[in-house]
């Protein structure tokens, strides 16, 4: 199977505080993260974790949960994932449609219970995304809102759908945030710097259809 490859886009602004410049910074892949208990509550090391996506690269990767019955997946592509627990003596459990999205932390918990029949419980459902971690304010846009995102035939780029993040406007494709100067923005693609460096506004165009995530 051919996969067309797409971009991740971060847009950035800079603050200066204390004095102290920061570089500019985005992470390109998300978090997947979570604990697994009994039915009685007790927590379960060893469990195999394995974590399916279109957007993997080099297929499944598996974690085995840890002492006190937590697994991560640290540096995950966004996409929508399937997640599958495994462990001798429980029914296998399987979570489908769980999203992972650019630079957030999902929490999945995950209840087995003792194996009585040879049965696996799977759960069709979209997972809501709970970062524990997050403490900025961010805002992002993945593939299926760019899709379906009423910008018009002739206003499909990047530009425009971040006029549609909280505290945001446009002036002339520029984006201003929360009343910061253009020159405060910084455009990373892939985690790339690709802001202008004479102008410091954005450096880059390309096909709309080629981003992932916003």
């Amino acid at each position: 199977m051919i996969h067309s490859p797409r971009r991740i886009l971060c847009f950035c602004l800079l603050a200066l505080v204390s004095f102290v410049a920061a570089p500019a910074a985005a992470d390109t892949t998300g978090k997947l993260r979570g604990t697994i208990v009994g039915a009685d509550g007790q927590l379960l090391p060893g469990v195999s974790v394995t974590a399916e996506s279109p957007a993997l690269i080099g297929g499944p990767r598996t974690v085995v949960t840890d002492a006190d019955g937590v697994y991560n997946f640290p540096a995950l592509p966004p996409g929508v994932y399937t997640v599958r627990a495994e462990l001798d003596g429980f029914v296998g459990q399987e979570r489908r449609e769980l999203e992972v999205r650019l630079d957030r932390a999902t929490q999945l918990d995950i209840e087995m219970a003792s194996a009585t029949v040879t049965e696996e419980i799977v759960v069709s459902a979209e997972t809501p995304v709970v970062d524990v971690e997050q403490v900025s304010i961010s805002q992002t846009f993945n593939n299926d809102y760019l899709s379906n995102a009423a910008v018009g035939s002739t206003n499909r780029s990047y530009q425009n759908i971040l006029g549609n993040a909280a505290g945001v406007v446009t002036s002339g494709g520029n984006p201003i945030v929360f009343g910061s100067t253009i020159g405060e923005s910084a455009f990373l693609i892939d985690g790339v710097d690709t802001t202008d460096p004479v102008t410091a506004t954005f450096g880059t165009n390309f096909n709309y259809d080629a981003i992932e995530e916003i």
